[in-house]
This record gives C-alpha cells, sequence and structure tokens, in this order.
C-alpha cells in the first residue's frame, strides 16, 4: 500500500556513502550540530539538506547519533523533486533566539519521511510542506517517532491551496507528537497539523499512536477545498486541549471537504477532550456523502459539541458509533444534519452522551430522503433534552 512503503524501518534501506555516479542512491551523513546560513559547515544538517537539493541521487539523510539541539540561524529549505528520509537519531532543529522563521521547508514536490526527529520552538512552522502546482499522482508525508512542539505557528502545514496541483496528498503519523504549537499572540487559525488541499487530488491521512494536544487552533485539520475525498483512519491517539490560542476557539479534528467529494473517517481508540469548539467537526458543503464510524472514542468536556458533523449537497450520510463517550460538552454530545438530497442512517451501542449543556443527540434530515438512528443500550442522562430529531426516526429497544 501506497502509505506503507514510506515507513519502513531505517534498517530496510540500503544506505550507501554520497557517491559520484547520479544514478546509485546515496546517504548524507549529519555529524555536527552547527549552522551557518552564507557558509554551512560540512557535515551540518544545513550542508546535508542543501547536497540533497543539489545531487537528485541524494535520497537520505543520517544523523550520526543523537547531536543534541540544531539552532538554525534560518529556515533549512529542500528543493529537490527526490523522495528524501530524513533519520535525526533523536536529535532536536530548533532556532536562534530570534529565529522569526519555519524550521523546516520544502518545497520541491518531493515525498517526505522524517525518523526520529524533533521540530521545537522554532518562531515559525515546525514544517512546512509547498506543493508546486506541476505536481501530480501522490505525494506522500510521512514522521515516524517526531515531536513538533512549541512552534510558534502550524506544527505541520503542507500547502497546496497556493498552485492549486492536481496531486493527491497522503499523510502518515505514527508514534508522534504535535504538542502546543500555533500560540503566537493574535493570529488564529493556527493548527497542529494542517493539510490544505486545493486542486483535483484527494486527502488520504493515516494516525496511529499519535498525540495532537494544546496546539492554538485544531489539533488535526484536513481542509480539501476541490473536487476529492478525504480519507482518515486514526487509531491509538490523542487529540485533546486544543484551541489554546485565545485568538480562535476550534477542535480537536477538523475535517472540511468543499466541493463534490465524500469525506470517510474511521477513529478508534482515541480521545478528543477539552477543547474550546467542538471534539470532532466534520463539514462537506457540496456533493458527497460522510460516512464516520467511531469505536471506542471519548469526546467529552468540549466547549460546543462533542461530535458535530453537516452534510450540506446532494449525499448520504452514514454514521456508526461503538462505545463512544460525549459527555459533559457545552452544547450537543452529537450534533449532525444532513441538509441535501439524501439519506441519514445512523446508529449507536454501547454509548454515552449525557450531562450535555443543550440536547444530548441532535440530528436534522431536512430534505429528500430517509433517516433513521438506532440507539442500543445509550445514556441520555442529564441533558435538558435528550435528544432532538427532525426528519429522523429513533428505533430500538425502548422505543
Amino acid at each position: 500500500m501506497h502509505i506503507v512503503k514510506h515507513l519502513m524501518p531505517a534498517g530496510s534501506i540500503a544506505v550507501l556513502v554520497l557517491a559520484a555516479t547520479p544514478a546509485m542512491a546515496a546517504t548524507v551523513f549529519v555529524t555536527n550540530n552547527g549552522d551557518d546560513v552564507l557558509d554551512p559547515p560540512a557535515g551540518s544538517f544545513r550542508a546535508a539538506v542543501e547536497a540533497a537539493s543539489m545531487d537528485a541521487s541524494v535520497t537520505s539523510i543520517r544523523f550520526r547519533g543523537d547531536l543534541g539541539t540544531i539552532e538554525l540561524q534560518d529556515t533549512v529549505i529542500y528543493s529537490g523533486p527526490q523522495s528524501l528520509s530524513i533519520d535525526g537519531r533523536g536529535t532536536e532543529v530548533s532556532s536562534i533566539a530570534t529565529g522569526n522563521f519555519d524550521l523546516f521547508e520544502a518545497n520541491g514536490g518531493a515525498d517526505l519521511t522524517f525518523r526520529n526527529l524533533a521540530f521545537s520552538n522554532g518562531g515559525g512552522n515546525g514544517i512546512t510542506v509547498e506543493v508546486p502546482g506541476n505536481a501530480e499522482g501522490n505525494l506522500s508525508v510521512s514522521l515516524f517517532d517526531v515531536t513538533v512542539e512549541s512552534n510558534s505557528r502550524y506544527g505541520l502545514l503542507i500547502e497546496d491551496q497556493v498552485d492549486d496541483s492536481s496531486a493527491s496528498i497522503w499523510l502518515d503519523v505514527l508514534f508522534s507528537r504535535f504538542l502546543g504549537n500555533g500560540l503566537e499572540i493574535g493570529i488564529g487559525d493556527l493548527d497542529g497539523v494542517r493539510v490544505n488541499e486545493g486542486g483535483d487530488g484527494d486527502i488520504v491521512a493515516s494516525v496511529h499512536h499519535s498525540e495532537f494536544n494544546g496546539n492554538g487552533a485544531d489539533g488535526f485539520e484536513l481542509d480539501e477545498d476541490d473536487a476529492g475525498d478525504v480519507t482518515l483512519k486514526a487509531l491509538h491517539s490523542s487529540f485533546d486541549e486544543n484551541g489554546q490560542n485565545p485568538a480562535d476557539t476550534d477542535d480537536g479534528m477538523d475535517i472540511d471537504e468543499d466541493a463534490d467529494g465524500s469525506i470517510w473517517v474511521q477513529v478508534a481508540h482515541s480521545t478528543f477532550n477539552g477543547h474550546t469548539d467542538d471534539g470532532i467537526g466534520l463539514d462537506e458543503t457540496d456533493d458527497g456523502d460522510i460516512h464516520l464510524s467511531l469505536v471506542q472514542v471519548e469526546t467529552s468536556n468540549n466547549g460546543d459539541s462533542g461530535v458535530s458533523a453537516d452534510e450540506g449537497g446532494a449525499g448520504d450520510f452514514e454514521i456508526k458509533l461503538v462505545q463512544v463517550s460525549a459527555d459533559g460538552n457545552a452544547e450537543e454530545g452529537l450534533n449532525l444534519s444532513e441538509v441535501g438530497d439524501g439519506d441519514f442512517d445512523g446508529s449507536a451501542v454501547g454509548s454515552s452522551f449525557s450531562g450535555n449543556g443543550e440536547v444530548g443527540i441532535a440530528i436534522e434530515q431536512l430534505d429528500d430522503g430517509t433517516g433513521v438512528l438506532r440507539l442500543v443500550n445509550v445514556a441520555l442522562d442529564g441533558n435538558p433534552v435528550p435528544y432532538e430529531l427532525t426528519g429522523v426516526a429513533l428505533t430500538g429497544p425502548g422505543f
């Protein structure tokens, strides 16, 4: 599968010293934590990335053990088109105290893999990937055991809404952490992870055993602005206490699909607690479906809803909840709407929507189509209104 091939263990990659033969894959080693923009020291991270930008045979950068902290003087920029893997061996990439810049930027359309590396305390974004307008096929970004923490703006920004390429964006996040990013005073909408896809292409994301906590705006946002689907699978991860920037109120996870296309989301064994807005927010504004599956998920004590999802054009809405807790939210535990032509089909088993400030479960089906909600062993205690349904029939034991 395309995602998996970029996440092979480091030991499975053939490692070669930088060779003169362009056709042979080569590795450049980082041996010190020095940095100079005008004259990068031999063996420095900047020198290694510049070598990869200038030589298409360089496909791997490896650090010679944990080098401590590299204090960058300016952004390290990778402009090559070839796939590049960077294994930091535990090193932290940071900036000088007065640095107001992104720590790492890639702009050549390359597939990227980061391993065992930290991008912390930068005055801009931690990692920026600018997708060129001529990019095609799939562009992938993979992170394994990566920490992106306390950067003033985005933790990770993948930007394809400037030149609107036709490429799809594939993102893999495994055993990684996006913590406390996006807290720059007076600027909102700075997420832990943000993917902007602007042309004909999809977003395909996979998250495993990772953390997206305490960021300024959304912990994790996928924004598909043209024709294309958004597909996400998230397992054993936390998306907690985001929306911490006073300039914003935001969600644990926010997925927007603004043109023809569908949203497909599967989440299991994960938490979405304590946000200033929704725990999970989905918005499909044109023709397309929403398919949402949550298994053993907690989305409680949020400033708005536990789960909020809107399907606004022609398309169906399917939601399956198993052992979900959406308790103690300021407004609704579950707030769903299907307002265009299409059917709503929902079920909740062994779940709780209790102690919310307004309604336990609120669902609207407002246009042509049918609506049904099946509840089995569901708690709706302590809500001012247990459930509020429009155009949706309620079934299950006791109903």
